[in-house]
């Protein structure tokens, strides 16, 4: 049983105890004053009118969660549910009747008249137990989706972490700054634009933005440096190619969800000696994004053949991490090799101003 079915029943078994208890107490006064065997029928009553109660709640417990799952709007959900706890009110004040005839004789002929009263006389209990429960998941939706926003800033901050480690690995920095050294004598204008690319790149990771979603363009600007940076270790070995449409340069991404798709590229599609192709492309069709970034090489796999790609590494699981927060049941990633080139696609609908995502390799 999950946690929240537990819930479920301490609150319903609370409620309904409460609920007795309540009417006993405010029926005290007049128990009082009769006798002892009217007394106990009334107390049966009391009891039976709570148990009825209880039983028909879980009846309209799958009601709610069917009209909560509905398309209605709001004003419709709360007539039918106005509706069914008519209904249930009158199906309890018919069952109360039934049940407690044995103690009070006098209720043994039924005036079906009396059947709508009672519905609305006993159909506010329910109309109460459907706030409660409606307040509850209203709350607890709440909770889950600041936990989804925590945790979401969490990765991203992850992210943010790991690409700065990779950015600060010492075999990197050193291979920038003796390209540096060897610059500043032969040519001092290229050397000031490699510090000022070194900068940007540690700026945009260390204060980059904090939001969920960003514009691509604001992504690929702190690539433009990281590439150009490796451009002077790689020299002509590294061949970028750049396609962005200016409509998919606005469209929304999870930060620092390109980043470690080139940084893959680069890490394994790297090979001494050979040139290293890079191709990092973007458009925007009516209302889905198509995102690649492709290299040549392989694609290194694990032992098992149905295994992750052993290519996948933490940078990479951090975007798949955070994908599944963001847009939980509505994504995918894979890479794939095909004809020399490994690529990795993402996919995402845009929509309203809100970013659906699905991600393929292609």
């Amino acid at each position: 049983m999950t946690d929240t079915r537990r819930l479920f029943w301490k609150l319903n078994l609370a409620g309904w105890l409460g609920y007795g208890v309540v009417t006993y107490t405010t029926y005290a006064p007049v128990l009082a004053g009769m006798t002892v065997e009217r007394r106990n029928a009334m107390l049966v009553f009391k009891a039976l009118r709570m148990g009825i109660g209880f039983a028909l709640s879980l009846g309209l417990h799958r009601a709610c969660r069917r009209v909560r799952a509905s398309p209605l709007p709001p004003w419709g959900q709360a007539l039918l549910l106005f509706v069914v706890c008519w209904g249930l009110g009158a199906v309890w004040w018919l069952l109360l009747r039934a049940a407690s005839s044995p103690f009070f004789p006098e209720r043994t002929v039924l005036d079906w008249t009396w059947v709508p009263h009672g519905g609305l006389d006993l159909g506010w209990v329910f109309g109460g137990w459907c706030s409660i429960y409606f307040g509850v998941k209203s709350w607890q939706e709440k909770q889950a989706g600041e936990r989804a926003r925590l945790e979401a800033r969490a990765l991203a901050h992850e992210a943010r972490l790991q690409a700065l480690r990779y950015q600060l690995n010492p075999h990197f920095l050193f291979n920038a700054l003796n390209s540096l050294r060897a610059t500043i004598t032969e040519d001092p204008g290229r050397a000031q634009t490699m510090v000022t690319q070194l900068a940007e790149l540690l700026r945009s990771t260390l204060t980059g933005p904090q939001q969920a979603l960003i514009p691509l363009e604001q992504e690929l600007e702190g690539i433009h440096s990281y590439l150009a940076l490796e451009k002077v270790r790689f020299e002509e070995r590294l061949q970028v190619e750049w396609a962005v449409s200016p409509a998919a340069a606005q469209a929304l991404l999870p930060a620092l969800t390109v980043q470690p798709l080139v940084e893959n590229a680069l890490k394994h599609g790297a090979r001494r000696g050979a040139v290293l192709h890079v191709a990092l492309r973007a458009t925007l069709e009516a209302d889905e994004l198509c995102l690649e970034v492709a290299n040549t090489g392989t694609l290194r796999r694990a032992a098992d053949a149905h295994a992750a790609p052993a290519s996948m590494g933490i940078g990479l699981r951090n975007v798949q991490e955070r994908l599944a927060v963001l847009f939980p049941g509505r994504h995918a990633f894979c890479l794939e090799e095909h004809d020399g080139w490994v690529r990795a696609t993402l996919r995402l609908k845009v929509s309203h101003g809100t970013t659906t995502l699905s991600a393929a390799g292609g």
